[in-house]
């Protein structure tokens, strides 16, 4: 679907850790790339977690007239964007799916479902979450892009990674703390997709302080978003709730946020009472693709 509408090109245009983290899926050329990956399961490494939390306050109560003037004219609604992340199988796609508010889908490309969940998102939103590489040792699966590689290699695993999820109109960093934060093979990245800004989102999940994946982004003119709250860094229900409740502030006081999570089972559980939290808080609940950029 968006790949037929990219003309890609045949080539790519501090105080981090030490890097130790190996390339384990080494890569000659597009053609090596399989159809499919088993299911990996790595985990996400944001060590940067407590500092990445920039709401602390407490969510204020909404006044009943804001609640119902909000209601009253929708098109001036403070706007919340959720992305579930890490996305492997159809049936959590159609959980979330079945809470009936528009959840962005991220699917990693590596997984056995991935073109299955693309095929049946039916107009729903739905991203690429794709693998970066990390600081630190944690595995953020094949194909992941890594710091080292030829600018070739990266641009045809992006390449094969959104052949994985066709539907997808956008994308963000699944993992990436080491390599979002390097700005010149961000712009290649960006560089290799030219001819799609019209085509695919970019969100920065910001799994690192210094990151600056959106502004190469947005300098390779795609529309881009940094994400503004983690959800579920502790995963249990009740601080899930606490991070549901800075979100819908953060979209009360900035006009509009981003929110990410997991597929974990309180997170899922959690987001069962997010569409009436979200009304009760005059809130709208919106795909990623309603916002609009600074």
């Amino acid at each position: 679907m968006i790949l037929s509408a990219i003309a890609f090109q045949a080539g790519a245009r501090s105080e981090d850790r030490q890097d130790n983290v190996e390339n384990r899926s080494p890569l000659g050329d597009e053609a090596a790339l399989p159809a499919s990956q088993p299911q990996s399961g790595a985990g996400d490494i944001e060590w940067a977690a407590n500092a990445l939390r920039s709401v602390t306050e407490e969510p204020a109560a909404q006044d009943s007239g804001v609640v119902a003037a909000l209601e009253e004219n929708p098109a001036r609604a403070p706007q919340l964007a959720v992305i579930i992340d890490d996305i492997m199988d159809v049936a959590t796609a159609e959980r979330i799916w079945s809470l009936d508010i528009p959840i962005t889908v991220s699917v990693l490309p590596y997984a056995n479902d991935a073109s299955v969940i693309s095929d049946r998102a039916q107009g729903r939103e739905v991203f690429l979450h794709l693998p970066m590489e990390p600081v630190g040792l944690e595995d953020p699966g094949p194909y992941a892009l890594t710091k080292s590689m030829a600018g070739e290699t990266r641009a045809a695993r992006v390449r094969w990674a959104l052949s994985q999820v066709p539907a997808a109109s956008g994308f963000n960093n699944h993992m990436g703390s080491r390599l979002t934060a390097d700005r010149d093979a961000m712009v290649e990245i960006f560089s290799a997709l030219d001819g799609a800004q019209d085509q695919l989102l970019f969100v920065d999940s910001l799994t690192h302080p210094r990151s600056v994946a959106r502004e190469a982004a947005v300098s390779e003119g795609f529309t881009a978003f940094d994400r503004d709250i983690f959800l579920d860094h502790e995963a249990d229900a009740s601080a899930i709730e606490a991070q549901l409740d800075l979100a819908l502030q953060r979209a009360i006081n900035e006009g509009q946020a981003i929110a990410i999570g997991h597929p974990y089972p309180d997170t899922l559980a959690v987001l069962e009472t997010l569409a009436a939290k979200a009304r009760a808080q005059g809130v709208a609940i919106v795909p990623v693709s309603a916002l609009v950029a600074d």
